[in-house]
């Protein structure tokens, strides 16, 4: 039950993003276009797409200073590659919503009183956020990204390791050896452990998932508090 509760509340927050252009009344323009940069003529592709949209929505009574401001944004480079699409929302000559989708929706474009903001809240809703993590006896590399944004955060959790490489030694000192990179390897893991717990406390995570080297995995598996366990 908690999980599901959390889920919803998530859900509704990341919604809340769109209050903005949900509260708008007038002048207002919205716009759906494909920017996905996948071949040598993306840009130019873009242009065209922009293009037919001036055209339509003046076509539909825009003010030509609200299409300008929303054909401005569109050709703007959104520093993603891949299929992407950009949603625009503009009041007057204002621009209220700019977010970029980490996958193609229909182009499509609405001049009128409110913004037309279906297809972009089905998005939002179904959005998960998730952090990648890839643990070696060292600590991890970990990438925070959804499924409705293209954009990711790298970063790292590294704790001692002083000692991890397990070799042969030979004499009375080979399993005191052996136990000071057992203990290493798993004072490193408590590190990540720790450091997913804050995220996880400082920011929506919806899911994590735990790659890498199975002895390590396990033991950061067996550290993270609740509020994570709950989401592996």
């Amino acid at each position: 039950m908690g999980t599901a509760r959390d889920m919803t509340s998530t859900q509704l927050a990341s919604l809340s993003e769109l209050r903005p252009a949900a509260d708008l009344f007038g002048d207002v323009a919205t716009a759906y276009v494909d920017v996905s940069r996948t071949n040598e003529d993306a840009g130019r592709e873009v242009e065209i797409r922009t293009d037919n949209l001036r055209r339509e929505l003046l076509g539909a009574g825009a003010d030509e200073s609200l299409v300008e401001a929303v054909a401005t944004r569109i050709v703007e480079p959104t520093g993603h590659g891949g299929e992407t699409s950009r949603v625009v929302v503009a009041h007057g000559d204002e621009l209220v919503t700019d977010m970029v989708l980490a996958s193609t929706v229909p182009d499509r474009q609405h001049h009128g009183p409110i913004a037309h903001l279906l297809e972009l809240a089905r998005a939002k809703a179904e959005d998960v956020r998730y952090a990648l993590v890839k643990i070696d006896h060292a600590g991890a590399d970990i990438t925070v990204a959804g499924t409705v944004s293209p954009a990711q955060r790298e970063m790292t959790s590294e704790g001692d390791h002083d000692e991890l490489t397990k070799v042969k030694v030979g004499g009375w000192s080979q399993r005191r050896y052996q136990m000071r990179v057992e203990d290493s390897i798993e004072r490193n893991a408590e590190t990540v452990a720790k450091d997913l717990d804050r995220l996880a406390g400082s920011e929506r995570i919806d899911l994590v998932l735990l790659a890498g080297d199975p002895e390590s995995v396990a033991s950061v598996r067996d550290k993270v508090g609740l509020r994570v366990s709950d989401r592996l």
